[in-house]
């Protein structure tokens, strides 16, 4: 007979949770339950789902048990209790939210040594985002007699796990509610580094909840960044749920100038672009089009593919206020907003090729600015009055988007074997 180690019940069940339970006489049973208010830590590693398909099954077993050891211990170090596992995910609880942001800091910050060791053999390095929000919540046993177990239940949940998810959208690591921001002292938000990241409504949620980013667990260099460029993207942030996306787009466009790998803000970039397209689009209206998109000029990334439709939408807009009457003042708007969107799109994929290591790099963004140069150059020359739209120019427009996209932008996408789950726009 196999001797099999044996494992205390507090191993499973939480001891803190059933300790918080117990009185002196009141005994622990099904249905007990009691009301607090807490601080909810909700972690997830990214595109897990990937790494999960490219490893054996009982190499996934270990692969996130070595991270849990990593990762568990801190949250206890801190004072936080690890309610429970869920696949790749960790919910925790904490009494004191400075104590959850300086847990979810000192894990990212595990994680670089972790992902060393992870590289050196051969397996995917952990990338996680986490989720932090403070409410009630009810602690309390469910199940039934023969199955048994101590947890949280609270709508808190719900929110520190949609935050979790945001990370995925902004590219962000830590983000955490106002709930959680508002119960900080001054001393520890000077203790953080943080910035005003959105106002978010969660599914199901009539409110909004403002979102911060804390970033202590990046490089020197891009705190120093992120420190810099504060108080232009935030009031980037502002203009854009003020709807004045021009100035949001001059914002942002800073930003990403100081710093080209801040995520979240050629995230908003782009969102800001698409709305300033968007709102004045004239592709519904026009029976015949300039330029048709074909699955040939697909780079086989759906984000970079609906970026590259919306530019050529752009210019058939253009071909369309030509050839019907669009008069100059609402032609120098399109050009305004091809020029706005190009950026935004130059930027994404600028983002893209530095976090991936792109070895052609260099050359890719000198054609994009190259592009801005002549578009620049010919918004001008509009301005002016000295030439107009004309064939020729539209031309110009489709032949260089075309093959920039069809050459360049797939040579890029084929290298990076970018990864949809990965990539958000």
């Amino acid at each position: 007979m196999i001797a099999q180690k044996k494992y205390k019940l507090s191993q499973f069940a939480p001891r803190e949770l059933l300790q918080s339970l117990v009185s002196d006489r009141v005994a622990l049973s099904l249905g007990s339950m009691k009301r607090k208010e807490m601080t909810i830590f909700f972690s997830d590693i990214r595109a897990f789902t990937t790494i999960s398909e490219r490893l054996a099954p009982e190499m996934v077993f270990r692969y996130l048990n070595a991270f849990f050891k990593v990762a568990a211990p801190v949250i206890r170090k801190h004072g936080g209790i690890v309610d429970k596992y869920i696949g790749d995910a960790i919910l925790a609880i904490f009494d004191d939210p400075e104590r959850a942001i300086f847990a979810s800091v000192a894990i990212q910050q595990r994680l670089i040594a972790f992902n060393r060791r992870l590289q050196k053999i051969r397996l995917p390095k952990i990338e996680m985002g986490i989720g932090i929000h403070t409410g009630e919540v009810m602690i309390g046993i469910l199940g039934e007699r023969k199955r048994m177990d101590a947890t949280v239940i609270s709508d808190a949940v719900n929110v520190a796990s949609r935050l979790q998810d945001l990370n995925k959208i902004y590219g962000s690591n830590i983000l955490i509610s106002d709930s959680t921001f508002l119960r900080l002292d001054k001393s520890a938000r000077r203790a953080f580094k943080f910035r005003y990241l959105d106002m978010v409504q969660a599914k199901g949620k009539k409110s909004t909840t403002r979102v911060y980013e804390f970033y202590d667990n990046y490089s020197q260099d891009t705190i120093g960044k992120r420190a810099r460029t504060k108080a232009e993207f935030e009031q980037g942030v502002h203009y854009f749920h003020e709807k004045q996306y021009e100035n949001a787009a001059r914002n942002f466009l800073e930003v990403i100038k100081h710093d080209p790998n801040d995520r979240v803000a050629v995230f908003y970039l782009h969102r800001t672009a698409h709305f300033l397209a968007t709102n004045y689009s004239l592709v519904n209206i026009q029976p015949h089009r300039f330029f048709e998109w074909e699955d040939q000029y697909s780079v086989g990334v759906r984000g970079i593919d609906d970026q590259h439709k919306k530019l050529f939408d752009i210019i058939n807009d253009l071909h369309w206020a030509k050839n019907n009457s669009g008069g100059r003042k609402f032609i120098a708007e399109i050009l305004n907003r091809l020029m706005v969107y190009a950026m935004a799109h130059f930027s994404v994929e600028g983002e893209i090729m530095l976090r991936h290591g792109y070895s052609n790099y260099a050359k890719h963004v000198a054609a994009h600015e190259g592009f801005i140069e002549k578009v620049e150059q010919f918004i001008r020359e509009y301005n002016s009055g000295t030439v107009d739209i004309s064939e020729e120019i539209l031309s110009f427009l489709v032949k260089w988007l075309r093959v920039h996209t069809t050459g360049e932008d797939r040579a890029m996408a084929a290298e990076l074997n970018i990864n949809e789950e990965e990539e958000n726009f």
